[in-house]
């Protein structure tokens, strides 16, 4: 066989830079032997794991980094999403680099410096080394980007090196020239605290502003394939910020190099303000704090940063005073005082153990394990203002944040927003005040399909919180799919209002999340061992997660711990008996209400030998109070309403009604307690 003609279809003009080796010997080499004896390393490489990068480098005295393709993810071929990936590939290096305080030494010291490549991929995995004492040199060319897999034996790699003055030279050559076309991140930029706003926190933005220069970056040949690389982190949610920032702007383009100028600034800083006015309409909080966890190592983190799950007592019992505190507040108000602190212990509950519902949903769904007693809607209703159910929640949240969030009410937040929100924040609770019934309407069809949070597996899909003191009863429909609760009380009119909120702003603000790290440290392990248990799938067919129980009986278990004693107001909660649609006291309350009207109205009471006729007006409160008993008294009663022109009639079952209120209605309209 002849191998004459050209083995390619096509022949190519394009010369290949070869690097020719002569095999001496193969020797066998631990990581640290092959980088030992060398103080200064000018490295490429691919993809990276910063916590090796971390460790090899803290033997160098100085050291040149270029990353040369793992920020990247497929890049359109317009300009306009070319100069987009350019920009957030800068943004994630220096968000990633910044986790590491060796390196920032490193970094402050002028000891070490990180650049990336604008626009273009470096397969390369390359690592020059010299001793700037004896003048010993080596180079490792090798397929291992800087990771543990790659150095520690866990996968295949190839691995040579050349200590040879000629080979060090010609590869430091090469480094040095492509060092200088790559793009450096600044240390002012890794450590500035990254915000949206991209002239703060993106260096090729920051560089061009503050020197008035011009960058150029050159357009990637279509032929050239560029591979998929796994992220650990939101690459598109940045990138969705630069498709904002760059929009359509026009860029000057010539021989397939362009430029981003100073000029060009501006029109990015006019579309980022355009993008701000848009996000209010679109996005009620884009910056509104996420929670996750890591449930196999039982960590937690806010906003990427991992919470210390070991507080110190005194930071837990700051907190417990306050929280006591909080509810003896209530001790100030007209009305059921134990009920009122019980229902604001019981939202203190459920809203604290709400960030595991999505999670623990998503696995029931996949293991057809009900999902009903773990709603994603919350609903605190009362009849009057001032009965404190936006400050509780805006406290609970501060616990659980660390920091006071931005409460949304029906006019920041659209109902149309709703959905939006369940997608794209995460586990932490978002609260929208104020809401009414019409609101509450228009998002029936979102709150009767809770299945969309598992069916999409949305594992950090946050609680909605609303508190109303219009909505009071939702029908049946609704209270099956969120967590309804009722309050009743009010501040007396002889309180100064505005030094009272004063007291609980002060209170709030000396809030931490000191006792919701302990409850994250006592609660990970259990939802853990229920999320095994349900992947296991050693239960019976009647059982369900009971979320509600493990929060409070944790919560329970901090107060004792800690040398509290347990209020009369706070004991173990069920989902079943405390929050379901058939919660016992739902009924109760609607029961005691009728039994109160009826000692003070009995002329609107008709007995007949098997029904009670309840005879109200035609007013807005009329209609409410007889839509409120009929959702909420059970079915054994048979409720019903019978309106005319001139009257709203609730007509109930007279022997249910009897044995429910323990009374006993006479033939002649006489009442008998029993």
């Amino acid at each position: 066989m002849h191998f004459e003609k050209n083995l390619f279809n096509e022949p190519s003009d394009e010369k290949l830079c070869c690097f020719k080796n002569e095999l001496i010997s193969i020797n066998y080499l631990s990581c640290e032997e092959l980088f030992d004896g060398y103080d200064t390393i000018k490295a490429i490489t691919f993809s990276y794991e910063l916590k090796f990068v971390d460790k090899l480098l803290v033997n160098f005295t100085n050291a040149k980094v270029i990353i040369g393709g793992s920020f990247f993810t497929q890049k359109d071929m317009t300009m306009q999403n070319l100069i987009v990936a350019a920009l957030t590939d800068a943004d994630i290096a220096a968000r990633e680099v910044g986790k590491f305080e060796n390196l920032l030494e490193m970094m402050r010291g002028q000891r070490l410096e990180f650049r990336v490549p604008l626009a273009c991929v470096d397969h390369r995995k390359i690592y020059i080394l010299s001793n700037s004492k004896n003048g010993a040199t080596r180079v490792i060319s090798s397929s291992a980007n800087m990771s543990a897999r790659a150095w520690e034996g866990d996968q295949m790699e190839h691995y040579s090196y050349d200590d040879t003055l000629f080979c060090f030279d010609e590869y430091s050559k090469r480094f040095d020239t492509f060092y200088s076309c790559c793009k450096a991140l600044p240390l002012d930029v890794i450590t500035t605290k990254h915000t949206d706003d991209p002239f703060k926190s993106n260096a090729i933005i920051k560089e061009i502003k503050e020197k008035n220069e011009v960058i150029i970056l050159e357009h990637i040949r279509e032929d050239v394939e560029l591979d998929s690389v796994k992220y650990a982190i939101d690459y598109e949610k940045i990138k969705g910020r630069y498709d904002a920032l760059v929009g359509d702007t026009n860029l000057k383009n010539k021989q397939g190099l362009f430029e981003i100028s100073p000029k060009t600034l501006k029109k990015f800083e006019l579309n980022l303000n355009k993008e701000s006015l848009k996000a209010k309409n679109i996005n009620p909080q884009a910056d509104y704090s996420r929670l996750k966890f890591d449930y196999e190592n039982l960590r937690a983190f806010i906003d990427d940063d991992e919470l210390n799950l070991e507080p110190s007592p005194d930071e837990v019992r700051r907190d417990i005073d306050e929280l006591l505190a909080l509810l003896e507040n209530f001790n100030d108000f007209v009305g059921d005082k134990e009920k009122i602190k019980h229902t604001h212990f019981k939202l203190l509950n459920a809203v604290f153990a709400s960030p595991f519902h999505a999670k623990i949903r998503c696995t029931a769904y996949l293991k057809n394990i009900s999902t009903t007693s773990l709603p994603m809607f919350l609903l605190a209703a009362s009849s009057s203002a001032n009965c404190g159910k936006t400050f509780v929640i805006t406290a609970i949240l501060k616990m659980m944040s660390g920091k006071r969030l931005v409460n949304l009410n029906t006019e920041s937040c659209k109902s149309t927003f709703i959905r939006d929100i369940q997608a794209g924040y995460c586990s932490l609770p978002v609260f929208v005040d104020e809401i009414d019934n019409a609101y509450i309407s228009r998002l029936k069809n979102i709150i009767k399909s809770p299945e969309e949070c598992e069916k999409h597996q949305l594992q950090d899909q946050p609680m909605i919180l609303f508190a109303s003191n219009d909505a009071l009863d939702p029908d049946e429909t609704l209270r099956k799919r969120m967590i309804f609760l009722r309050f009743e009380g009010a501040l007396p009119s002889n309180i100064d209002q505005n030094a009272y909120k004063g007291r609980g702003n002060a209170i709030i603000s000396r809030l931490s999340n000191g006792l919701y790290r302990e409850y994250l440290r006592r609660m990970l392990p259990k939802i853990s061992e229920l999320l095994d248990l349900m992947i296991q799938g050693d239960t019976d067919d009647t059982w369900y997660p009971d979320v509600m129980l493990i929060s409070s009986n944790v919560l329970l278990e901090i107060l004792d711990d800690f040398g509290y004693a347990r209020a009369s107001y706070m004991r173990p909660l069920s989902f079943n008996a405390d929050y379901s649609v058939n919660a016992s006291f739902i009924a109760q309350d609607s029961l005691n209400e009728i039994a109160e009207f009826y000692k003070h109205g009995k002329s609107a009471f008709k007995i007949s030998k098997k029904q009670v006729t309840i005879e109200l007006g035609t007013d807005s409160d009329s209609k409410n109070k007889c839509k409120n008993w009929v959702n909420t008294l059970p079915a054994e009663m048979k409720a019903k309403i019978l309106s005319t022109k001139d009257k709203n009639q609730l007509i109930l079952d007279r022997a249910e009604l009897e044995k429910r209120l323990g009374i006993k209605f006479g033939g002649f309209g006489f009442f008998t307690w029993s």
